[in-house]
């Protein structure tokens, strides 16, 4: 299991170290980061006191578990400078992972005799000084603290971070001071209309489920976006209390549905919390409920909408629990729920947009399993249903949701093959971008608009578009400089930059501009090896590395600069034997494509041995026969790997090349599509 961070603290600070392991695992990623971060949630975090297993040695799992942690997290406090444990932890995770992040977080105690020795003194007695977070009253406080190793763990700059959180606390703060301060109040109200008299019982059953809905709907929230929904935990009691003790008559659908509304938000409630025990419970009770009713409620369109919302978020907690096939069976559920809502009232916007995101939910996870007709069948569904919407709602939630489907409708049609039909996508999804920026620009927006012209040139290399490739590449490279610019820290913006010159230079070679093409990579500087350093050395930053530097070679071969290319292939070269099997779905055409270059490179000064070699290297790296990928890229390294070793499947996959669209009639033209020969001039 890889952990997000391993939490290093002394006895003394496990119960502060419990509490900031659940601040950060119930913590969710903002939703324009998450597609870039790639999860929702600060999670699994290891903390030994309450992850560790049986094992036959405690050592042994300690440093299992901080092999395979991306960051750790240092609780200081004099307890902890005093910590054997904790130093040993420290320095240990310094050798396991060399390029992996400590984030030091303080307290209680005074700098410098709060930090442990590793943090302020260095292997040879030279003193370091570390930044860290402040948890004290006199420091940052708790939740700024919490913010700082948050922005650290997803690499976002803290401003930003701290700028979202600020925005949305402020928009509730006057509301929650008065509605906070009533809770306790309006509980006992409450209490008191649910057991009170008989007499005048319809009256009073109605303000009770007014409170309930509201403490449970409106009042919640206010609370979220600052941290106190476990004031709801009393409400949440008193709610189950008073649908308990109704009894006879008073239990018509009416109040069924009210009960199982109520379950549903307590459900929410739990989830936000992170509690996905107490969670699944609510919206399982909401489901039992429900369906009692199905057929009696004179409304049931609203029972069947409550029915959706339960199997969805049931479907959000197996994700949570990584459960994929209870997530599959909960989602079809959520779908054929919202189908119903539709023949129940075809005309609700409602209905119709919970259909496109049903739609929707089950083409993202066929596209995570690999089933991309699957994904593509359930995505052009959904965005069919929200193109019809388009009227009926404002036009930057029409935008944002439309952009979604089209980046995953390219990604689809791209991973199989269908070039053609991934650029029509792309190309949708860049309008739609184009007119988000206008209506409210930011740099997460940029970000997406950077990505999209990489795929786009991409895309337009292999169906023979070299001019469409240049402009679209040119536009993604001056998106990622701004941003790296913007924050020369940010990983994402930092490799976001990387391949945006890589594939920017690779457009320039094509258009027949050598030495546009060879400025753009050095340009970089060294930003490819820190982004190959960083993270813990993750497969996607490998993978830019070796892209870079592959392009950098190749821009100066077609300069005549032979001994620089292959003193920079050389030094790749040396990096890529000492790493891990490369990951099929993430870096392997980036192995392959450095050894076919640097094939090319020794035949064309007639080392042919040598050559044969690293054809074999790029052979087995792309693992064929057994696991041939769809994707333009590998089919075309693929195809040039078995031509050039004369293996069989040579003239098919030659064919296969051809098939998408470009115009490919020889090995030449197969390696300088490929991405490994200096391509002719245009």
């Amino acid at each position: 299991m890889q952990y997000r961070a391993f939490i290093s603290h002394s006895h003394d600070d496990a119960k502060f170290a419990a509490w900031l392991q659940r601040a950060l695992e119930n913590w969710r990623v903002p939703r324009r980061l998450q597609q870039r971060v790639g999860y929702s949630r600060i999670k699994p975090i290891f903390r030994d006191r309450t992850d560790l297993r049986a094992a036959t040695s405690l050592g042994e799992q300690i440093e299992a578990v901080l092999t395979h942690s991306d960051n750790m997290i240092v609780v200081c406090s004099e307890a902890a400078a005093r910590s054997e444990w904790v130093e040993r932890e420290i320095l240990r995770y310094r050798e396991l992972n060399p390029a992996g992040q400590i984030l030091p977080l303080i307290v209680s105690g005074e700098p410098p005799y709060c930090f442990p020795r590793p943090l302020i003194e260095d292997a040879d007695g030279n003193a370091l000084e570390p930044l860290a977070a402040d948890a004290r009253k006199a420091g940052d406080g708790r939740r700024d603290a919490v913010l700082k190793l948050l922005a650290g763990l997803i690499d976002v700059d803290f401003d930003e971070l701290k700028q979202r959180d600020f925005q949305r606390r402020q928009q509730r703060l006057t509301a929650v001071a008065a509605l906070s301060a009533g809770v306790a109040a309006v509980t006992l109200y409450l209490a008191y209309l649910a057991y009170e008299a008989r007499d005048d019982a319809n009256r009073r059953r109605e303000q009770a489920d007014d409170l309930i809905a509201f403490m449970l709907g409106d009042l919640r929230g206010n609370l979220e976006p600052i941290g106190k929904l476990d004031i709801l935990d009393a409400v949440g009691d008193k709610a189950l209390d008073y649908f308990s003790e109704l009894e006879g008559e008073d239990i018509t659908p009416e109040v069924v549905l009210k009960h199982a509304m109520a379950m549903r938000q307590i459900g929410e409630v739990q989830m936000a919390r992170g509690d996905l025990s107490a969670a699944s419970v609510a919206f399982e009770r909401s489901l039992a409920a429900l369906g009692s009713i199905r057929d009696t409620h004179p409304e049931p369109i609203s029972v069947v909408y409550e029915i959706a919302q339960n199997e969805f978020w049931l479907g959000n907690v197996a994700y949570e629990q990584n459960d994929a096939e209870q997530r599959t069976t909960r989602l079809k559920n959520y779908l054929a729920g919202a189908k119903a809502l539709v023949a129940l009232d075809p005309n609700s916007v409602i209905s119709q947009q919970e259909l496109a995101w049903g739609y929707g939910n089950l083409g993202v996870i066929a596209l995570e399993e690999g089933n991309f007709g699957a994904a593509e069948r359930h995505l052009l569904q959904s965005l069919k249903v929200q193109q019809a919407l388009n009227d009926r709602l404002p036009r930057a939630q029409q935008l944002e949701e439309q952009q979604s489907i089209y980046s995953w409708l390219g990604e689809a049609a791209y991973r199989q093959g269908n070039v053609s039909d991934a650029l029509v996508h792309y190309e949708n999804e860049f309008t739609a971008l184009d007119e988000i920026v206008q209506l409210s620009d930011d740099m997460l927006l940029r970000e997406l608009l950077s990505s999209n012209g990489m795929r786009l040139a991409l895309a337009k290399l292999y169906v023979g578009d070299h001019q469409g490739s240049l402009n679209d590449s040119a536009r993604a490279y001056e998106q990622a400089n701004a941003l790296n610019e913007y924050d020369p820290e940010n990983f994402y913006w930092m490799r976001g930059r990387v391949q945006c010159a890589t594939t920017y230079s690779r457009s320039l070679l094509h258009a027949g501009d050598e030495s546009a093409a060879f400025a753009v990579m050095e340009s970089l500087a060294q930003l490819p090896r820190e982004v190959r350093d960083a993270q813990g050395g993750r497969a996607d930053a490998v993978m830019s590395y070796l892209d870079a530097v592959s392009q950098r070679a190749l821009s100066q071969w077609a300069l005549g600069d032979l001994p620089s290319a292959r003193a920079g292939l050389a030094e790749a070269l040396a990096f890529a034997r000492d790493q891990p099997e490369p990951n099929v779905t993430i870096n392997a055409d980036a192995f392959a494509r450095l050894y076919l270059l640097a094939a090319e490179i020794a035949e064309h000064s007639s080392e042919g041995v040598q050559a044969r070699a690293l054809r074999q290297r790029a052979h087995a790296v792309l693992r064929l026969p057994e696991q041939p990928s769809l994707e333009p890229s590998s089919r075309v390294l693929t195809a040039l790997v078995l031509d050039k070793l004369q293996l069989e499947g040579a003239t098919l996959a030659f064919e296969d090349v051809r098939s998408l669209g470009g115009a490919v009639d020889s090995s030449e033209a197969l390696a300088q599509l490929a991405g490994v020969r200096v391509p002719a001039k245009p």
